[in-house]
């Protein structure tokens, strides 16, 4: 009805009015504007998801990775962050250290939330989305924020999204899926994750496995070669269970075949994705460094890196994570070992979306392949 009002006040040649809006307020609009506990109407455009996150135990403690000891819990519910232009101060290169968690840098990275359950559908970044609810002012990672609550959201055109399959729809690929789900092999159709602890055996955190049938769909097991038992490219989670195993590689070496849909290091920063979920991620090396369980942390960095929760160390200062495990860097492997990239340079990853409670971020791990973009274009 309010679109109908609006169009017919727009209309109307009587109005006088050239500059009369013809369609909602834009989030800008609605912060300034809106009363705490007003219905709101919002058009505006995605530019990231994030999560909330809280500190439960010493950081410094040594604890296996993933561990149900990890200092760091995940909050429930999802916010999509939405806003009509990209405001001054809130790019990596704008940013100085002593400002990134201010209250007002942090409301100026954040401009409108919208408060999602977790299992609820996800704009992509860059769509334009309709949203109506409740504006509150709310406290995200202790800070203080304007959300709209018990939304309704509408992508007014959207891409990507529109094509992906709901619970039980045919697949052939993870991507296939909504991101919450994941393309099961033995049933071909999009269903949800099994557990993806650190120990588990499915989507194995070290990529291991026997046969085909341990792999994603797209990928395949290399039983030409199998892991060693010791030594530098050995496992690096409960090796004494995967001995004699192999490696999950891709079924396609090139990046585009491989990847039917490539995401940023805002999605990956965000906790886009299901856990288990074969995603493919492009960026730039932000830095490289080793990790004394012998991973490579290939630091992607993200170009807005306000708006997402502590952690072990700031996104503006960490970037988003992914990580070459020691099975993947042997140079003995059919394909190769994975290489360190070179920092500055542009890559495109694919791997197992992970959370790690030990660090409080989402992660990349095992990637199983990275290809160079710069090289391709």
């Amino acid at each position: 009805m309010w679109l109908l009002i609006l169009a017919c006040h727009s209309a109307d040649p009587k109005s006088g009015d050239d500059t009369a809006p013809t369609g909602p307020p834009t989030p800008e609009q609605v912060v300034a504007e809106a009363a705490d506990g007003e219905t709101v109407e919002v058009r505006g455009t995605v530019h990231t998801l994030t999560f909330d996150s809280e500190l439960n135990g010493d950081p410094d403690e040594e604890t296996e990775e993933g561990e149900d000891a990890g200092p760091w819990q995940r909050l429930p519910g999802r916010w999509l962050l939405v806003r009509s232009e990209v405001p001054e101060g809130v790019r990596h290169d704008e940013l100085e250290p002593g400002e990134i968690t201010d209250d007002a840098t942090v409301l100026r990275g954040w401009t409108l939330g919208v408060a999602l359950d977790d299992d609820a559908p996800r704009a992509d970044i860059g769509d334009e989305v309709d949203v109506r609810g409740t504006f509150r002012w709310s406290t995200w990672n202790g800070h203080p924020v304007p959300v709209v609550e018990d939304a309704t959201v509408e992508v007014l055109a959207p891409a990507w999204s529109a094509g992906v399959g709901e619970e039980g729809a045919a697949c052939t690929h993870d991507e296939d899926c909504a991101e919450q789900l994941v393309c099961d092999r033995a049933t071909a159709a999009c269903a949800p994750p099994a557990e993806t602890g650190w120990g588990s055996a499915w989507r194995d955190v070290d990529g291991s496995c026997a046969s085909d049938a341990d792999c994603p769909l797209g990928q395949f097991c290399d039983t030409s070669f199998v892991v060693p038992d010791s030594g530098d490219y050995t496992w690096r989670y409960d090796g004494a269970s995967k001995s004699g195993r192999s490696l999950c590689v891709p079924e396609e070496d090139d990046p585009d075949a491989a990847c039917p849909r490539v995401w940023t290091p805002r999605d990956l920063a965000g906790g886009r994705f299901a856990e288990g979920r074969e995603v493919c991620v492009e960026g730039e090396v932000q830095f490289i460094t080793g990790a004394p369980d012998g991973d490579t942390h290939v630091q992607l960095l993200v170009d807005e890196p306000i708006p997402y929760p502590m952690m072990d160390a700031h996104v503006w200062l960490f970037g988003a994570t992914t990580e070459i495990g020691p099975p993947y860097k042997n140079p003995d492997r059919p394909q190769g070992g994975l290489e360190d990239p070179a920092v500055g340079q542009r890559i495109r990853v694919l791997g197992t979306m992970r959370w790690d409670d030990t660090h409080g971020w989402y992660e990349v791990h095992p990637v199983k392949r990275w290809w160079p973009v710069d090289a391709r274009r």
